[in-house]
């Protein structure tokens, strides 16, 4: 029972309710049912809610007269027949608007009409689920990373290259308040499916302070629609980028702990949790990932790129994580530099910008087989592209390293 709505057996007694079936036949089998149910429901004042399982299929009419309601809410479950609930304003005896006659034609089969209009909509099949991250156009908020471009710039060349999702970035690319951000995202078409949170959580002392920042930041993701925090347990900053840190006992014994609290942060805020093991943080190769996935109940976030850097192999890490993958970030690596990164031979912002990453499919992070193994596990998560870049003026052009590794991606999804 929608909230706000009087129940539904009152609404059956005072209500009269036209029942319409649609034969096989009449307008195309729909794919899930050969019925389709037609409900003209009175009301004197306003429409309830519509569901979350409710889909939009347009706005019918509205006259003078009759309103028709909010639009068609579509409504499909498991083993149920098509629903249509047409919700009459004001005066439920009216008869239909003539937006509608004109529409059902003289006929008056309604649910041959609707049935020859929506098949595109309920038998559409879901494209992969493709992201992009701000961090491929240079975004960042660490000190000194080359060139910062205007977040208009980003989002405008984000919603050309057509895939409508993005990350959020790091903090300060999208305002603070999620109403702000909003009309920003339904401007450029977009919508936000995950963001990061950093927090240092090895350190009992202050588990507390970095416990309210993450809900903060999960209370703005979940206000936004997304779907995914993304957790990178880091180091001390005195550390900066580090490789082969290594915790105390009682210091993984803190960490787990406090994964397991930002994990229940992530479920009362509806979100799903994905760990990040990544270069620099507490996190990083398969020693650590076994110890983690043992130690708590959170899922991963796989990162082709940085598991290569920290001397993972990516296939080995998505076969040791098995079912628990809820997020995968794809870059590809040069994998000599990783090496010179990895045993302190070189700086990992000097790497970055003498072209660490490279486009997918051009480097040694076996992007393909990552791919091939996740679409085989049955995989149904975001791939976000997530290339850490470095621009060294405003006119750099990041746009056609992206378009290049986002035209292969979609290849391996085809």
């Amino acid at each position: 029972m929608h909230q706000g709505t009087e129940p539904a057996e009152s609404l059956r007694n005072r209500v009269p309710r036209i029942v319409a079936r649609s034969e096989e036949g009449d307008g195309g089998a729909l794919p899930f049912s050969n019925q389709l149910h037609v409900d003209f429901v009175g009301r004197s004042s306003g429409r309830p809610p519509v569901p979350e399982h409710h889909r939009v299929a347009g706005v019918l009419g509205v006259s003078r007269r009759l309103q028709v309601g909010h639009d068609l809410g579509v409504v499909q479950r498991p083993g149920a027949q098509l629903e249509v609930e047409i919700i009459h304003r004001r005066h439920p005896d009216v008869s239909l608007a003539p937006a509608i006659r004109r529409l059902i034609g003289p006929t008056g089969n309604l649910c041959a009409v609707i049935a020859r209009t929506i098949p595109r909509l309920t038998r559409k099949k879901p494209g992969p689920r493709i992201a992009l991250s701000p961090a491929s156009w240079g975004v960042s908020d660490a000190p000194g990373w080359g060139h910062q471009l205007e977040p208009e710039r980003v989002l405008s060349e984000a919603a050309a290259v057509g895939e409508g999702a993005i990350e959020a970035g790091p903090p300060g690319f999208l305002p603070d308040r999620s109403d702000q951000v909003k009309p920003i995202l339904k401007q450029h078409r977009l919508r936000v499916v995950a963001g990061p949170a950093h927090a240092i959580l090895h350190h009992h002392d202050i588990g507390g302070p970095e416990l309210a920042h993450i809900d903060g930041q999960a209370s703005w993701l979940a206000a936004l629609g997304a779907e995914t925090l993304i957790l990178s347990a880091m180091a001390p900053k005195t550390a900066g980028f580090a490789h082969g840190i290594v915790l105390s006992s009682m210091g993984w014994a803190h960490l787990l702990h406090l994964i397991g609290s930002v994990q229940h942060v992530c479920s009362r805020h509806k979100l799903r949790l994905a760990v990040q093991p990544r270069y620099g943080s507490m996190i990083q190769g398969p020693g650590d990932i076994e110890r983690l996935l043992v130690g708590t109940e959170a899922g991963l976030c796989l990162d082709t790129g940085h598991l290569v850097l920290v001397g993972a192999d990516p296939v080995e890490v998505l076969e040791l994580a098995a079912g628990r993958i809820q997020h995968v970030h794809l870059n590809d690596i040069d994998g000599s530099l990783a090496l010179q990164v990895r045993e302190y031979g070189l700086d990992y912002a000097e790497a970055v910008s003498g072209d660490l990453f490279k486009p997918l499919g051009t480097g040694d992070a076996s992007v393909d087989r990552v791919v091939e193994t996740l679409r085989h596990a049955g995989y149904r998560g975001w791939y976000t592209l997530d290339q850490d870049t470095r621009l060294p003026s405003a006119e750099d052009r990041p746009l056609g390293t992206i378009s290049r590794s986002l035209q292969h991606l979609r290849k391996l999804l085809a």
